[in-house]
């Protein structure tokens, strides 16, 4: 891909662009995290000699073991404190950069969002109270995702469009849609003649793979939900530029107010892990609630504890602790389908599997630490 003013990501009507200082500044930031996640971290795999790859649950104790002999470590304690400042640097780096463009952000956001015949739509709810669970300061965003800095804010939005690529050093694609199109493509080489006629993606943040969804299944309406108003006009605003139809609004997955049997297809991407356990298995029943017979619903993921290698756990299980994601390290450890089960799906309508064994293997790029695509699956069958 041709580079443009960000490098390899590629810019939209709703993007903050850099200046020349602040993208230097964000340049930096994104090495020297990248630098962080991967050269580094992958020294203390000695630390480990006698780990071995389990394919059964990995007990929470042992990470917890192996997270006590990283930080008993000085460098691991360094490691640890470098890379607390990488994620907090993101913000401070892509902030700026947002505020000052945030009045002119907004009158573009409003005139997409108000203009006539719009493609897709949006509804917010004034009322919606925010879960325990997800209301900190997630990925250490100051004020987390849910703040309302003024009114008909996108700041939130605006600034997870560049701290996300930042944080994976663009690894999810120049428009941030690899995970949708990885799993939708795993969905049309499963499932030849599948042709979904409803689409919603739970936990859309800015709708990126939410997009990816509807340029696989174009024939579809597509709908997408999120907590966060700030980034659900994000979301709108964004997909109206592209020209695609979305029909986004603000929601609690553990409870919709869609209609019983409404969908043939729900999925997320790296939601499931900013919730907690009881809210999980409420997510499972509601999914199950809102699809139709032969329905099905597909929540991509990071790799299992049981089957990363020790070293690439520390990642991880780091975030559960230090970057304010505390549900990252039980999610890791338990069998997404046995939940599915226990929530209320047949056991033989669910089963795990990895999504980009099917898939360009571009995408394998992503190492075991931001790797996204395993995939819990789930087929509706009344009985």
């Amino acid at each position: 891909m041709k580079k443009n003013k960000l490098g390899k990501q590629t810019t939209n009507l709703m993007m903050a662009i850099p200046n020349h200082d602040d993208f230097s500044r964000e340049l930096f930031v994104q090495e020297f995290i990248w630098k962080i996640n991967t050269e580094y971290v992958n020294k203390f795999k000695n630390l480990f000699p006698n780990g071995k790859v389990s394919k059964n649950s990995v007990n929470l104790i042992d990470v917890s073991n192996q997270r006590k002999a990283l930080l008993d470590n000085s460098s691991g304690k360094i490691w640890s404190s470098l890379r607390r400042i990488g994620r907090e640097w993101t913000c401070e780096a892509v902030g700026p950069t947002v505020e000052k463009q945030l009045p002119d952000l907004i009158n573009r956001s409003q005139s997409l969002i108000t203009k006539k015949n719009k493609l897709g739509s949006i509804k917010l709810n004034n009322n919606m109270e925010i879960p325990r669970y997800i209301n900190v300061d997630i990925h250490l965003k100051p004020g987390g995702y849910f703040a309302e800095l003024c009114k008909d804010d996108i700041f939130a939005g605006a600034e997870y469009e560049r701290t996300t690529y930042l944080n994976v050093n663009g690894l999810f694609g120049p428009k941030m849609e690899s995970l949708g199109e990885v799993v939708s493509n795993w969905v049309k080489i499963k499932n030849k003649f599948y042709k979904p006629k409803r689409i919603l993606e739970i936990g859309c943040a800015i709708g990126q793979s939410t997009l990816a969804w509807a340029k696989a299944f174009p024939d579809a309406k597509v709908y997408g939900i999120d907590l966060s108003a700030p980034m659900l006009r994000y979301a709108h605003s964004r997909a109206e530029s592209f020209a695609i139809e979305v029909h986004f609004s603000q929601q609690n997955a553990e409870k919709t107010n869609f209609k019983n049997n409404f969908f043939d297809l729900v999925v997320s991407h790296a939601t499931l892990h900013e919730t907690s356990l009881k809210a999980l298995q409420n997510i499972f029943k509601e999914c199950y609630r809102i699809l139709k017979n032969d329905g099905m619903m597909i929540h991509n993921e990071g790799k299992p504890f049981r089957d990363l290698k020790p070293v690439d756990r520390i990642i991880p299980d780091w975030d559960t602790h230090f970057n304010a994601e505390p549900f990252i390290s039980k999610m890791r450890s338990i069998d997404l389908a046995d939940l599915a089960h226990k929530s209320g799906w047949p056991k033989s309508s669910t089963f795990n599997d990895y999504a980009d064994e099917l898939v360009n293997k571009d995408f394998k790029e992503i190492n075991d630490n931001l790797n996204a695509h395993y995939i819990l699956v789930g087929k509706k069958k009344l009985t």
